[in-house]
């Protein structure tokens, strides 16, 4: 770990360290990372090869990587992204996340051939019957809206409209009274962020509409007493701040809205005094720990014109810092031993590691801001 006081570049490039020191050859010249695995049917914990995906695999390090290679200009870290890119043998997880972590590399990188990549992996048939963004309909819809953004490619234009219908056809069971969850990983308020971005890249007002009843059920989840939205996983109540489940999540999709919904800024005002009081978690992660909260406080600043918020957003990230070096690593389980590694980018070091990329870029220790993973930015 860098030493005490170390910048938000010098800390990124250590975990880019990190990550060349674990990375595991595979065959055809790509490489692999290896990470603890839940095994649900025996209750144990096994460390084994990540997927290609977004979200725990190879494309979400991968982007870490194009990320460095981006702010640094070594040509390394290209190098590694690439092999991060290559191979594979995991074709049906997650496509929409891989799609857009193609797209984004593609920029990054200055890589063109990984749109066709891209591009060949959005023609492959799938089928998916969740609705949310880490594990649906609303992330095969960003994904695509991203790739279309970069090419202009019509069919995906075509495509997309055809999984937005999915998710207003299915509307009855993302918003059940009961049963339906919010958020931005598997709820309300990402699958109305996805549809509201649909909207306006088609021009097709029913996709608004239903952002429009999107967001009516993720207020119904607000309570006014505890200041915050429910998270209804559990049998009872809970009231979380993190980006997935929690309020970090719901102001971010909020802030992505507001050109459209501009009556969501109410909603976006009482996310980001959550983020506000300065309280991070003890897991540093992205998913469920402070650095999710902590970039997305950071682009709802960037969005919205937020000085206060971006200020914020540096000065916890830098007492998190100061608590990683006082413990000599990331906490990135609160189910396991905090120190074991974990290379992913929502669970792991790579979304750290790109979280203090973009923190380096407004805090002038780089020139190249990089746009935001956790809501499928591409600009």
């Amino acid at each position: 770990m860098p030493g005490e006081g170390s910048g938000f570049l010098a800390w990124a490039q250590a975990l880019g360290e990190l990550l060349i020191q674990r990375a595991v050859p595979l065959a055809g010249g790509g490489l692999g990372w290896v990470a603890p695995h839940d095994r649900p049917a025996s209750g144990l914990w096994q460390h084994g090869l990540v997927g290609d995906d977004l979200y725990a695999g190879r494309a979400g390090i991968a982007l870490f990587l194009a990320g460095l290679h981006r702010a640094t200009g070594e040509e390394r870290w290209r190098v590694l992204a690439l092999a991060g890119l290559t191979g594979g043998d995991d074709p049906a997880t997650d496509p929409g996340g891989r799609i857009y972590a193609l797209t984004l590399a593609a920029a990054l990188l200055d890589a063109p051939a990984l749109l066709d990549d891209a591009l060949a992996l959005a023609g492959e048939s799938v089928a998916l019957a969740q609705a949310g963004v880490l594990d649906g309909q609303a992330g095969m819809l960003l994904g695509l809206l991203a790739l279309h953004r970069r090419t202009g490619d019509a069919r995906l234009l075509a495509q997309s409209v055809v999984w937005g219908e999915a998710l207003l056809t299915g509307e009855d069971g993302w918003r059940h009274p009961t049963d339906g969850l919010g958020g931005f990983s598997h709820g309300a308020a990402g699958i109305a962020c996805a549809l509201a971005r649909l909207s306006t890249a088609s021009g097709h007002t029913r996709f608004l509409d239903g952002a429009r009843r999107g967001w009516a059920f993720q207020e119904r989840l607000y309570d006014e007493g505890a200041g915050n939205w429910q998270d209804r996983r559990g049998q009872t109540p809970v009231y979380l701040d993190n980006w997935c489940n929690g309020a970090a999540g719901v102001g971010l999709a909020a802030a992505g809205c507001l050109a459209v919904l501009p009556g969501l800024a109410d909603v976006t005002e009482r996310a980001g005094a959550l983020l506000m009081d300065g309280q991070t978690p003890f897991l540093d992660t992205l998913c469920c720990g402070g650095f999710g909260q902590i970039d997305s406080l950071l682009e709802m600043g960037l969005l919205l014109g937020r000085q206060e918020w971006i200020d914020q957003a540096i000065a916890q990230a830098r007492r998190a810092l100061a608590r990683a070096t006082a413990a000599g690593h990331c906490a990135l389980y609160d189910d396991l031993p905090a120190h074991l590694f974990n290379p992913g980018f929502f669970r792991g070091v790579a979304g750290i590691g790109y979280t203090l990329l973009r923190l380096a870029a407004v805090s002038g220790e780089s020139e190249e801001q990089l746009p935001c993973v956790l809501n499928w930015s591409i600009a």
